[in-house]
């Protein structure tokens, strides 16, 4: 990465080892240079700190994403109120275009309550469908709060996304294991098959936990 001038310092930088470096100076070699002259004084040396940033995505690319967990969100919301039409994914996309595009906490919460307005209305929906939900709420509320964060021309560590994505992951295995206990104390009769569908999203949610790589 190329060097460049800012706030009094000056920067440079390169690839070591696959990570963009950067070293970051604050201009006192360019000024002690000037009073060399004087008698006594000799130049200070110039203080650096290098930045090491891994591989990174934009923020373009983090608002993309975004919109489409809050159209997923939405269309599975949909179905557990009415069947599945062209109308209602257009309504769905055009709800999470407006989430990405003006990222907004009361956008954000106005799907979320759609969602719950169409279950309630709706009935009680499948198990796994329930438990889908329950985990693409929590990934639209986190993806949401980049997008509000973050611009369309910023870039976004990986790392950074992973760690949160691995708190998602964590929180997931409890929450999972609450819906299914309000779902059995609600009535909802439990086959073989949800069972084991519990058990696939619990077991990934925790494998997720321990692959996702930690910062630091």
């Amino acid at each position: 990465m190329s060097g460049s001038a800012a706030a009094g310092g000056a920067m440079d930088g390169g690839v070591v080892n696959g990570r963009t470096t950067t070293r970051v100076g604050t201009g006192a070699r360019g000024a002690a240079s000037r009073w060399a002259w004087v008698p006594g004084l000799r130049p200070a040396p110039e203080p650096e700190a290098e930045l090491e940033v891994g591989p990174t995505v934009s923020g373009g690319v983090v608002r993309l994403v975004t919109g489409l967990i809050v159209t997923a969100m939405l269309v599975l919301g949909w179905s557990v109120l009415l069947p599945l039409s062209l109308a209602s994914a257009l309504v769905s996309l055009l709800m999470a275009t407006a989430v990405v595009l003006l990222p907004r906490a009361s956008l954000v919460g106005l799907a979320v309550a759609a969602v719950g307005l169409e279950v309630l209305v709706g009935g009680p929906p499948s198990v796994f469908l329930t438990l889908t939900l329950v985990l693409l709420v929590h990934l639209a509320v986190w993806a949401s709060g980049w997008t509000a964060r973050v611009g369309l021309r910023a870039r976004v560590e990986l790392a950074v996304l992973a760690d949160g994505l691995r708190e998602v992951a964590l929180l997931q295995v409890p929450a999972q294991l609450l819906a299914v206990g309000a779902l059995a104390l609600a009535g909802a009769q439990l086959d073989a098959g949800d069972v084991w569908r519990i058990l696939a999203l619990v077991a990934g949610a925790g494998v997720a936990t321990l692959v996702l790589p930690r910062r630091g």
